[in-house]
């Protein structure tokens, strides 16, 4: 939610560790959106986000055919991620 719209406009943070914030498929939705149209950001570490499933996991994959900026998505501790969307 409103972390996500105060990262939408960033042009300066290229790192964001989220790790273990209890965040869901919702979160995950949220930040894929942002992704859309933050071209900044490099890495995302999601990791320890048990709330993650392999829905979660698809929308963030999906949209770094947008994002080309983005090299890191860290999504490993999802337990309900498969191994091909983790890194």
């Amino acid at each position: 939610g409103y972390l996500c719209c105060g990262l939408t406009p960033n042009r300066t943070l290229t790192y964001l560790d989220l790790s273990r914030n209890a965040i869901g498929d919702g979160g995950a939705a949220s930040l894929a959106d942002m992704l859309k149209v933050n071209l900044t950001l490099q890495t995302l570490d999601l990791h320890g986000n048990a709330g993650v499933t392999i829905e979660g996991a698809s929308i963030l994959h999906s949209v770094l055919i947008i994002n080309d900026s983005l090299r890191i998505l860290d999504l490993s501790g999802c337990p309900d991620v498969p191994a091909e969307l983790l890194r």
